[in-house]
C-alpha cells in the first residue's frame, strides 16, 4: 500500500498546477449555459467537444517515454503499483469535470445524463490507459487525439446514417454507440431511434472496462519488465 501511495503521489505531481484545466472547465460551462435551451445540442457538445478536449489534456499527464518509465520503476522500486497509480491519477484528474458537469446538469434539470457522463468518462479513461502502453509520448498524443476526437462524432454519424436509410440499429451498433457516444445515445433512445437505454448495456460495458483494465495491467508489466 505504501508503494502505491508513493507512486500515486509521483504521478499526481504537477497535474493541477497548470491554469489550462480551469480555463477548459470555465469555457465549457459558459458554452453549455448558452446552449442549455437546446439540450440535444448541449449533449452533443459535451460528448464530442468538452469531454474529449478535457481528457486529452489531462490524460497525457501519465504518458511517458519507455526509458523514463524504466527509470520510474527503478526509482519507485515497484512495477505493480505503477499501472494502478496511473489509473487512480486519471480518475482523480476527471473528478473536477464530473463534479462540475453533474452540478450543471442538475441546474438545467437534465439529471438523466449524469450516469451517462460518468460511464462515458470511465470508458475513455480505460482506453487512454491502453494507449499509454505505447511508451512513446508522440505516438500516444496522435493516437489518443484521434481516438478521443473522432470516436464520439463517428458513432453519431453512423447512427444518423442508419436513420437516413430507415434502418433500425441492431444490438451491436447500439452497444458500440452507448460505449463510445454514451450521452448522445441516450438522446437517441429518448427520441425512439435506439430501442434500448444505457441500463440495458450497463453491465456488459462495465465488464469490458474491467477486462480492458486487466489487459492494460498485464501488458504494462510485460512491456516494461522486458
Amino acid at each position: 500500500m505504501g508503494k502505491l501511495t508513493k507512486a500515486y503521489k509521483w504521478y499526481l505531481k504537477g497535474l493541477f498546477t497548470h491554469p489550462s484545466i480551469e480555463l477548459i472547465l470555465t469555457l465549457s460551462i459558459f458554452l453549455e449555459f448558452l446552449m442549455s435551451k437546446n439540450l440535444p445540442l448541449m449533449s452533443f457538445m459535451i460528448q464530442s467537444i468538452i469531454i474529449p478536449v478535457y481528457l486529452l489534456y489531462t490524460n497525457l499527464h501519465i504518458f511517458r517515454q519507455r526509458d523514463f518509465t524504466v527509470f520510474e520503476i527503478s526509482m519507485l522500486r515497484t512495477w505493480r503499483a505503477i499501472p494502478v497509480a496511473k489509473a487512480l491519477v486519471l480518475l482523480t484528474s476527471s473528478l473536477p469535470l464530473i463534479v462540475i458537469e453533474t452540478v450543471f446538469l442538475l441546474f438545467v434539470n437534465d439529471s438523466i445524463h449524469i450516469l451517462n457522463l460518468i460511464i462515458n468518462i470511465i470508458n475513455y479513461l480505460v482506453f487512454s490507459l491502453i494507449i499509454s502502453i505505447l511508451n512513446a509520448r508522440e505516438a500516444g498524443v496522435i493516437v489518443l487525439s484521434i481516438f478521443l476526437l473522432l470516436m464520439p462524432s463517428g458513432f453519431s454519424i453512423l447512427v444518423q446514417t442508419y436513420i437516413s436509410l430507415n434502418i433500425r440499429p441492431d444490438l451491436t451498433i447500439q452497444f458500440l454507440s452507448y460505449y463510445f457516444d454514451t450521452i448522445v445515445s441516450e438522446d437517441y433512445y429518448k427520441q425512439g431511434i435506439l430501442q434500448n437505454s444505457l441500463s440495458y448495456f450497463l453491465m456488459p460495458i462495465l465488464v469490458i472496462d474491467l477486462v480492458l483494465f486487466l489487459v492494460y495491467f498485464l501488458s504494462f508489466s510485460r512491456a516494461d519488465l522486458r
